[in-house]
């Protein structure tokens, strides 16, 4: 199921919208105080005045023809947002009556589509009288319980409480309902880890073995192995799902511990203790939080708020990519609010939904695109003024890249005349020349120099002078690709690792090769060496538990400036004379 159209009458910003929507995933942008927040929080408090109506009035006062009473509420049990008061739901609140029927009544309304691929509706209405609120449906085409549509709202991360008590389905439904997601966290783990218990036992055969055949559909289908197999990936972590007997357990426990890959599969360190995941760091939680619910077969949509806030841009774009593919998996919707100008500038503009307009829908160009984003808020503006001085713009993935760039640049004794404006965009070089060709339009007489990591494209793509050779020529903008597969990959060495983090040199090459299974030494014979050219230095270098900044506390920065310019790599030299000449005058 998911939702087609949302309705908004006298709702905060809204004083009348119909905002529609496409299945899937969707990106939602715009400026501050656009309607970003309103959108989310009128689909917040829908699901929660839905579920008000359900518990005080029964699932019937949901359906197509109910004429009973609706349900009244203090101030204080009204939970999906924080408001300083109800008042705040109103576009302008008047408490005398106007010339309609229903006096001031503010009204949210969803269209969505059931399995079935009928169209259903339900609108809210929602009334104010002495400080309590009462909610009422107002139109309904819902014949069946099955048919209601369920949301959960993620907020920026809050926490997750420290003790978590086994919950009823019905007050599972009621957290969701209020959008206190960290309250149910370690609920529903549990019930996808039931879930896979039980699908593993039904499989089994007399003997207690299971058919390799079921379990290879069970690791790629199931939720509870999906959410493992991502953690795995991302962070080396594991998760410990204990056993909950209700006769004598109280709290619910699960615990994460750390590993390291080994044939495909996690293997715990053995001197590692298993912790309760509330310790972890609240980037990870966030990520957990959004992951969960987004594989819950309970949550047909899921309403993010700049889940990106707390994570690390590549960990930005590794969720993007995870939740594309589960909405394309699980038939889930998922609505994500951000702020980050690389996620939308990596993104397809027909993800994108422009909240600046006075009726928010979704981009039809990347000149759109561009204009969006020139507008966010952030530092575009800048840029801009800068580019019509200097002309020129150097793209890169992120702004570390250029940093580091820099460092080797100052070790060799090369001086880049740094006449043009860094554009840290993590993006092919498409979307950036439709950036490029939109400014030129204002600046004619613009240039680009566009460098992206090669990440997993074969190295046939890459020239002797790390020219892109899959991108066509467009004037006045040139396209240079890594031939590793990210920049990190060209720090890969043993000796500027040992002296940065004061180990011993066999001693890191042994850390790397145990943990990743990537013998550096190579490095030592041919600074091009084709072992290295498809590893993960990223993974390697500063990203996630085991990497070397994790483990040793000394960043990318950090081993940068302990190389001495022969051990430099060669393709960043030819890299930092083709920005030299780029920068002349």
């Amino acid at each position: 199921m998911y939702i087609k159209e949302i309705e908004f009458y006298r709702f905060k910003k809204y004083r009348k919208a119909t905002i529609r929507l496409k299945e899937g995933f969707s990106l939602l942008a715009g400026g501050n105080n656009s309607g970003k927040s309103t959108i989310l929080h009128g689909l917040a408090v829908w699901q929660f005045c839905k579920l008000i109506l359900e518990m005080e009035r029964g699932v019937e006062s949901l359906l197509s023809g109910y004429s009973g009473q609706g349900v009244g509420i203090s101030d204080d049990e009204f939970i999906p947002v924080n408001l300083p008061s109800l008042k705040h739901l109103w576009t302008n609140l008047k408490t005398q009556k106007i010339n309609e029927p229903d006096g001031y009544t503010l009204q949210i309304g969803i269209k969505w589509m059931n399995q079935s691929d009928v169209d259903l509706f339900l609108k809210l209405g929602l009334s104010l009288v002495n400080d309590r609120l009462f909610v009422k449906p107002i139109e309904s085409s819902v014949s069946n319980r099955d048919d209601l549509i369920n949301i959960i709202y993620i907020p920026p991360f809050a926490g997750i409480s420290s003790k978590e008590e086994r919950y009823t389905p019905a007050m599972i439904r009621k957290y969701i309902g209020e959008g206190v997601p960290g309250a149910i966290l370690r609920n529903i783990i549990l019930d996808l880890k039931k879930e896979n218990d039980r699908l593993r036992n039904k499989e089994k055969t007399d003997n207690g073995k299971t058919r390799s055949s079921f379990l290879k559909r069970l690791r790629a289908e199931d939720p509870f192995e999906r959410l493992k197999a991502y953690m795995e990936r991302i962070f080396s972590y594991g998760i410990d799902v204990r056993d909950f007997n209700e006769q004598y357990h109280t709290y619910i426990r699960v615990l994460i511990y750390k590993g390291a890959i080994n044939n495909g599969r996690l293997v715990r360190y053995p001197d590692y203790s298993p912790r309760d995941l509330m310790v972890e760091g609240s980037g990870f939680l966030q990520w957990l939080t959004v992951m969960t619910f987004s594989l819950s077969p309970l949550i047909d949509v899921i309403v993010l708020d700049e889940p990106d806030a707390h994570l690390h841009p590549t960990l930005q774009n590794e969720m993007i990519e995870d939740l594309m593919q589960i909405t394309r998996n699980s038939n889930k919707q998922v609505i994500f609010a951000t702020h980050s100008p690389e996620l939308l500038g990596s993104s397809d503009y027909a993800q994108i939904i422009n909240s600046n307009e006075n009726n928010p829908g979704y981009l039809n160009t990347e000149g759109q695109k561009v204009k969006l984003l020139s507008g966010i808020g952030v530092d575009f503006h800048p840029r801009l003024r800068l580019l019509e001085k200097r002309k020129r713009i150097l793209f890169v993935e992120n702004k570390s890249d250029y940093e580091i760039i820099k460092i080797f640049s100052e070790i060799g004794k090369k001086t880049i005349s740094e006449n043009f404006v860094v554009w840290p965009w993590a993006s092919r070089h498409a979307e950036r020349k439709h950036i490029f060709l939109e400014i030129k339009k204002d600046i004619a007489s613009l240039k680009a120099f566009s460098i992206s990591d090669r990440d997993n494209e074969s190295v046939d793509v890459v020239d002797s002078d790390l020219t892109d050779k899959g991108f066509g020529e467009i004037p006045d903008f040139v396209a240079k690709k890594w031939r590793r597969k990210h920049i990190e990959s060209y720090l890969l060495k043993k000796e500027p690792i040992a002296r940065a983090t004061s180990k011993k040199s066999d001693e890191v090459q042994e850390y790397i090769r145990e943990n990743f299974g990537v013998d550096i030494s190579i490095h030592d014979k041919d600074q091009n060496a084709d072992v290295l050219v498809n590893v993960d230095g990223k993974k390697i270098v500063d990203f996630g538990s085991i990497s070397i900044a994790s483990v040793m506390g000394k960043n990318k920065y950090d081993i940068a400036k302990s190389f001495r310019k022969e051990e430099i790599p060669d393709d960043m030299w030819i890299m930092i004379d083709e920005i030299m000449e780029f920068a002349k005058e």
